[in-house]
């Protein structure tokens, strides 16, 4: 598995599309202490989602901050990205690393404690719980998890 430092993971959003370019956001918090950008689009085509994550591929070069994709392992393996970042909906870890190799980053979300017993036995280099709090920036139909669940998902995670 790829060491990462996953200690702030920022998500490029579409959505953010209208305060500036997903790229230069992505370089933008690059530069201000992300250590991983994730790419998110949950309605562009397959076609414009590998434009748009070559383009903050590219804008990453040279900042050392790996890109993931979220959710679509085929667009992490048409533009090249770092890895993916998986929900418990899409594909499983074991079969993203086959395709993406042993030096991809592969990541995880955790929502609920079974979330957390699959991924404590998953091949993946990082996990995310959340969303802790409401967002705007997606539709989201599991409540969130809130201080308390984070609380106890990451002791779980922890001692496991």
């Amino acid at each position: 598995m790829t060491k990462i430092d996953y200690r702030l993971n920022a998500i490029v959003d579409a959505s953010l599309a209208d305060v500036a370019p997903l790229s230069q956001l992505a370089v933008i918090a690059a530069h201000h202490g992300a250590t991983i950008i994730q790419y998110r689009d949950k309605t562009a085509s397959t076609r414009q989602m590998i434009e748009q994550a070559a383009t903050i591929k590219d804008a990453l070069k040279g900042t050392g901050v790996p890109l993931v994709i979220n959710d679509r392992l085929d667009v992490a393996m048409a533009m090249g990205a770092d890895g993916v970042h998986l929900g418990a909906d899409d594909m499983d870890p074991e079969t993203a690393r086959r395709l993406l190799g042993p030096d991809a980053i592969i990541g995880l979300t955790i929502k609920s404690m079974g979330d957390a017993l699959r991924v404590a036995k998953a091949s993946a280099d990082y996990a995310c719980i959340g969303g802790v709090f409401e967002t705007t920036s997606k539709i989201n139909p599991d409540m969130p998890v809130g201080l308390a669940g984070l609380r106890e998902l990451r002791t779980y995670l922890r001692d496991e």
